[in-house]
């Protein structure tokens, strides 16, 4: 083996976590072999094309020998005594040549070979027991190799045994020796000489036995050892430079318990008995039920921390220290990743939901998805940021970050509340208001929307022209794709309009340019969702659809601009938001099928742009706001006019999140039969809120 301190400059390749060395191709038999533990992280393509480039100090014998490079990388062997350690490999080859490939390879991974064997005899008894006896993943299809090995090496070795030029002169002498006695002829035994009477040189006798010895040993490693290693081949190049991805969430072929392991937090353990599977906490001073529910909350089917504190209290109501407890409610099964668990459009692309506050959530969470699901519903728009600028879950985005918009948020984990709604077939909608933002506006000053003076103009909005201020937005678009939305909703996706002074506020000219600049916007939000195949929609004001050009202009939401840049549009059709008179009715808010009016007058103008593939989900009231007649039939009604005037889809509204009037309307399809409401709506005034739902137009879509 060449010394570590020779000048030779050998290249240094990445590191990759959690990968394993595999190898690309088998190489000769196993004349020499040095067993080796490689650090983890290199990949076996990357090592081949470094240890197989050619150098000026490689021996003349390995210089662009592809097949010495498969003998360097050698054939699996091993086992790993946990996931993700170093694996054992056999790296089998011409001595001169593969010393000097090993030592390259062990540079190249900056780390020390463990040599564990070396030697003629012992070498392919290290490589054969570990196949025949290892247990784990991929034992049942190395077993039978494992086995043929170590048979043939023990025939060889009783072969070489008895067969050895010497022991056949010495029968032959024998025999001859036997046919010129005059005594009777001599038995089959007398022609076999017995392993005492080989008269064998010592340091023959040595290596042999010597080689059982070592065969015997090999044994026993082999045996104890808990699992191979896993796999992992590819016959096409890899770059270098290229890393694999990491990634919180395990392959598909980890086992439940390993996965359960890398999530243990301290003072935790895994136990696995007949199959069965749990995980268990050792009690310290400083714990309580409610630290060590936190701890393991994301491991268990419990949402809320105080909910599994509860059931630990029950099983173990005096802990004590050096308590070994259980912990309750442990997961089936590794969930899934963001990816892996997202929900598509169902088949007829119509979502039906209801709007859900981050506050609201942060409490009522697993009771809203069960009102969902039991009355057929299929999508929740689940509030990612807040209205008033903050942010309802721990981001990482830089710019909240800075501006403190998430502290305590009500939501601890978006993406945990993204997998509870998906258990129950409900895709969540995040919901990302854009340009009314006071907390950014406070805050920041610069981000803010300005007067004409060169100062903030004081009413809570930020630019919308202010890239800082599209950049944020799109940095939480990804953000909330990554968590696992299964579509991205904007609501003030537009210019303000309602404030005094609004004349001096520095803005796009009202004649097309607003309407133009919004949709440069939103095509930038739009090219990230597009990239990841997730839907986008747009909130828009009501007036979008059934107002005057000037007003349209004026928020910048002309349909047939920014319908080319979203998948939906929902136009905030509320009855009770027009005036009174309008269309001839005296209280609008009365009148359920003006649902039905704004939704066709939608139609209308994508038609006019051309626009056939964007839908139209219209907001529906769901709030008693200026609506004397409201309750379960009035929604019965707006989704009827709804559905009969084109929209694909429907979104429920009401800014305190009461939705008593929605349940009563919609029949349940699961539960017991004496919860079911019998569709007139009887029944359901026991279930209304003590308080009076408001209502207005700031607050939301």
């Amino acid at each position: 083996m060449g010394s570590r301190d020779s000048p030779t400059a050998f290249p240094t390749l990445p590191r990759n976590k959690g990968a394993v060395i595999a190898p690309a191709a088998l190489g000769g038999g196993p004349s020499w072999a040095l067993g080796a533990a490689l650090v983890a992280g290199i990949l076996v393509l990357q090592a081949t094309t470094a240890i197989g480039s050619p150098d000026a100090s490689m021996p003349a014998s390995s210089r662009g020998s592809r097949s010495g490079v498969s003998s360097v990388l050698g054939e699996l062997v091993g086992v790993c005594p946990e996931e993700q350690s170093s694996c054992s490999s056999a790296l089998n080859g011409a001595p001169e040549a593969h010393r000097y490939r090993v030592d390259r390879a062990h540079r190249i991974a900056g780390t020390d070979l463990r040599y564990a064997a070396r030697g003629a005899h012992a070498c392919p008894w290290s490589a054969a027991p570990p196949l025949a006896f290892g247990t784990g993943l991929g034992s049942d299809l190395r077993r039978p190799l494992g086995i043929t090995r170590v048979g043939g090496l023990l025939v060889s070795q009783l072969l070489t045994v008895f067969t050895t030029p010497e022991r056949l002169s010495r029968a032959r002498e024998a025999d001859d020796a036997a046919r010129s006695s005059p005594r009777a002829p001599a038995r089959l035994s007398q022609k076999l000489v017995r392993w005492g009477d080989a008269r064998q040189h010592d340091c023959v006798r040595a290596l042999r036995t010597a080689g059982w010895i070592l065969a015997a040993l090999s044994l026993a490693p082999a045996c104890g050892r808990p699992q191979l290693a896993t796999v992992a081949a590819t016959s096409a190049p890899v770059d270098q430079a290229t890393s694999l991805p990491e990634t919180s969430h395990p392959e598909p072929e980890m086992p439940f318990t390993a996965w359960l392991k890398l999530r243990l937090p301290s003072g935790g353990s895994v136990t696995s008995e007949g199959g069965s599977v749990a995980v268990e906490h050792l009690v310290t001073a400083d714990d309580t039920a409610l630290t060590i529910a936190k701890a393991y909350l994301d491991l268990t089917d419990v949402y809320f921390a105080k909910d599994l504190a509860g059931e630990i209290t029950k099983r173990h109501p005096n802990l004590a220290v050096g308590d070994r407890i259980a912990i309750p409610h442990l997961l089936a099964a590794p969930y899934k990743t963001p990816e892996e668990d997202r929900l598509r459009w169902p088949d007829d692309r119509a979502m039906k939901g209801v709007f859900i506050s981050g506050i609201f959530a942060g409490a009522f969470w697993p009771e809203t998805l069960e009102r969902l699901a039991s009355h057929g519903l299929n999508a929740v728009v689940l509030d990612a940021k807040d209205y008033m600028g903050t942010v309802n879950y721990p981001t990482q985005v830089p710019l909240a970050k800075e501006l403190g918009a998430f502290n305590d948020p009500p939501i601890a984990d978006y993406a945990r509340a993204i997998r509870f709604a998906h258990a129950r077939g409900i895709r969540v909608i995040a919901r990302i208001p854009c340009f009314h933002d006071p907390w950014a506006a406070k805050h920041a000053p610069r981000l803010s929307l300005m007067a004409s003076s060169g100062r903030p103009f004081q009413m809570g909005w930020t630019d919308p022209s202010n890239t800082e201020v599209q950049d944020y937005i799109v940095a939480l678009t990804r953000e909330v794709i990554d968590l696992g939305a299964d579509e991205v909703q904007l609501d003030y996706v537009r210019f303000p309009v309602q404030s005094i002074g609004i004349a001096h506020a520095v803005m796009p000219a009202p004649d097309g340019h607003r309407s133009r600049a919004m949709k440069e916007f939103v095509r930038r939000v739009h090219e990230v969702t597009q990239a990841r195949k997730i839907p986008l929609s747009l909130d828009v004001f009501g007036v979008t659809a059934t107002g005057e050009p000037s007003d349209i202009e004026a928020l910048g939401q002309n349909l047939a601009i920014l319908g080319s840049e979203t998948e939906v549009l929902s136009p905030m059709v509320y009855p009770s938001h027009y005036a009174p008179g309008w269309s001839g009715f005296d209280v609008p808010g009365n009148h359920p099928e003006i649902i039905g009016i704004g939704t066709r007058a939608a139609l209308g103008k994508l038609k006019a742009g051309h626009l056939p593939g964007t839908l139209i989900r219209p907001w529906l009231q769901a709030s008693s706001y200026k609506t004397p007649n409201y309750g379960p039939q009035y929604i019965r009604d707006e989704i009827k006019s709804a559905e009969t005037s084109g929209a694909v889809g429907w979104l429920m509204w009401d800014p305190s999140n009461s939705y008593w009037a929605v349940w009563g309307a919609l029949p349940r399809v699961s539960g017991d039969a004496s919860t079911k409401r019998d569709g007139s709506g009887a029944g359901d005034q026991a279930s209304r809120p003590p308080w009076r739902a408001t209502m207005s137009s700031s607050a939301g879509p």
